[in-house]
């Protein structure tokens, strides 16, 4: 292990040559009156009664959840201190402060103890308070990733999943494998290690309960997300098709399923091509459906997605319906902009890839009313795509003024101004499309 992480260097209470190095006590982070917490930081520092300690960190803590207030190094490197106490309360309290203190605090000061922290982390690795430290610091410390790394994280991972006496919860091994991997990992020596663990908590998915299929789901998203590598491992291994076939209609579930399906269809044609073979269609059209609207949404962008490498699906999807249930659903109040956002990158798409045989039919549904009159919803990614829907509706001879059956005289020009704020941002397929719509648009 790096002597940087010798739990013996952890410090000893701070003493009392410390106490006028900072003043106040406490430092704003907004402009929240210290008085009240001045006061206990002073007494903490001046006890020498452990208990009255411990009930002041309570307090602290407490305090810090409803006040934008940081702490002074003096005070953390006092509480750190505790961590490893020979009093269990005074553990728990210490880890209790840090928990609370790094998730509600922004831009908090806590590096000044960092080594300290890391330390009893690897340590103490399958105690409560060092698991709980260690998804809560790598949540907002994702650079600390690397120490984690070189300190053998991976094997007490390893050796936890795989230790038969080990009591904990598979919640707790799943969101410390997220806490890992919430950025995007960038050190591929670690990729085999990490496939490993994963392969092994997959062996767990066998014989989850419904919640425990949730926990792992949610952590193979994150697992994809984060390096390509997992994506082609995770499907060499074809892993999603135990991820579809296992039943569950818990919505976080299929949410999670949903996002898997997402990855994988824009990943490479070839996944693509799997997907469909195994009927993903079929279970996309399933829960287009839903009472779960996050869940319609995230269905209806994988039906977007397909269309990217599989263009002759538009046929498909218009002879299953799809289309105008998508129009119903984004017309209904309750519609959220999630589900707007997803039917209006599958109407774009539709009408980029689909054949201009069946124009007059995705007129008539209204597919092109999203485009014109949603196209400032799109995110940057889809933006190209969005404008270049619209100049192909245009080709094709449907204008805003033939399409949108109130004839709203303001919604060219409403798209004109949108349009004319769009910064090609030096791409020159972008400025030419750009300047193609406008003199459409324009006369």
């Amino acid at each position: 292990m790096d002597d940087s992480l010798n739990y013996k260097k952890l410090p000893e209470i701070v003493d009392e040559r410390y106490i006028s190095c900072v003043t106040p006590v406490y430092s704003l982070a907004s402009n929240e009156d210290t008085s009240e917490i001045d006061n206990y930081s002073k007494k903490f520092i001046n006890s020498e009664d452990i208990v009255e300690k411990i009930e002041i960190i309570k307090v602290i803590t407490n305090i810090i959840q409803y006040k934008n207030i940081f702490v002074s190094e003096v005070i953390l490197k006092s509480i750190v201190g505790l961590l490893c106490s020979d009093s269990v309360e005074a553990s728990n309290a210490s880890c209790d402060f840090f928990c609370e203190y790094l998730r509600f605090i922004p831009n908090n000061n806590a590096n000044c103890v960092e080594e300290t922290i890391l330390a009893f982390i690897i340590q103490y690795f399958r105690s409560d308070n060092a698991m709980d430290l260690l998804i809560e610091y790598l949540k907002r410390f994702q650079k600390s990733r690397p120490v984690f790394f070189k300190a053998g994280i991976l094997n007490l991972i390893h050796d936890m999943i795989n230790d038969p006496e080990d009591i904990t919860d598979l919640d707790t091994i799943c969101k410390i494998c997220r806490s890992l991997l919430i950025d995007r990992l960038d050190l591929d020596e670690y990729v085999l290690k990490i496939v490993l663990i994963f392969d092994e908590i997959m062996l767990l998915f066998d014989n989850s309960s419904d919640e425990g299929s949730v926990y792992i789901s949610s952590s193979v998203v994150t697992y994809l997300y984060s390096h390509d590598r997992f994506v082609q491992s995770f499907y060499k291994d074809r892993y999603l098709f135990k991820f579809l076939y296992y039943h569950s209609e818990n919505p976080k579930y299929i949410e999670n399923v949903l996002q898997m399906c997402s990855i994988l269809a824009r990943f490479s044609e070839e996944y693509c091509d799997s997907l469909i073979s195994n009927h993903i269609i079929e279970f996309l059209d399933h829960y287009l459906i839903s009472d779960e609207s996050n869940n319609s949404g995230l269905a209806t962008y994988v039906l977007a997605e397909l269309l990217f490498y599989k263009p002759e699906l538009c046929h498909d999807y218009l002879v299953r319906n799809i289309p105008s249930r998508v129009v119903s659903l984004f017309n209904q109040e309750s519609t959220t902009i999630f589900f707007k956002k997803a039917a209006l990158r599958l109407s774009t798409f539709l009408i980029c890839y689909s054949s201009s045989l069946i124009f007059d039919i995705f007129e008539s549904i209204g597919v092109y009313n999203i485009v014109f009159e949603n196209a400032p919803l799109c995110n940057e990614y889809d933006l190209f795509f969005v404008l270049r829907a619209i100049l192909r509706a245009y080709q094709e001879g449907y204008t805003v003024q033939k399409t949108i059956s109130d004839g709203d005289k303001n919604l060219n020009s409403d798209l004109i101004n949108w349009i004319e704020g769009i910064s090609p941002k030096s791409n020159s397929k972008m400025e030419l499309l750009i300047n193609s719509l406008l003199s459409l648009l324009k006369n």
